[in-house]
């Protein structure tokens, strides 16, 4: 099975922290092949991780859109794979395989209300 994995948000702190947590248990899949998508320029694939950069993406908000909507689509048509885990909490929109997304912040989907305010670490 070949997974993709969008990542290309993840440049520092907890977010590149949980794409290495990925990137280290797919190296240890050894059934099936695992490519990531990712905009850091120092990561190298491995024997069952392949890992593509796009360091263009960070450079500003037009460009990240841009990939998004018309780069990811066209690389998952190009890949092929039989599903995809998004990192970065949208799926990428126009394509037919098996999405997962991974949520970093689930705050918006929870019946809990706060007051900013007077919880302002949450």
């Amino acid at each position: 099975m070949k997974k993709l994995y969008f990542d290309v948000a993840a440049s520092e702190s907890g977010a590149l922290t949980i794409l290495q947590d990925f990137i280290s248990r797919a190296e240890k899949d050894k059934l099936n092949s695992h490519i990531f998508v990712v905009s850091t320029k120092n990561m190298n694939s491995h024997r069952n991780v392949e890992i593509i950069s796009f360091p263009w993406v960070k450079k500003n908000k037009f460009l990240r859109l841009y990939f998004e909507i018309f780069i990811a689509p066209k690389l998952v048509k190009k890949l092929s794979p039989d599903e995809i885990i998004s990192l970065q909490n949208i799926p990428v929109p126009r394509v037919s395989q098996k999405q997962y997304i991974y949520l970093h912040n689930y705050l918006p989907f929870t019946n809990y209300k706060f007051n900013i305010l007077s919880e302002f670490n949450l």
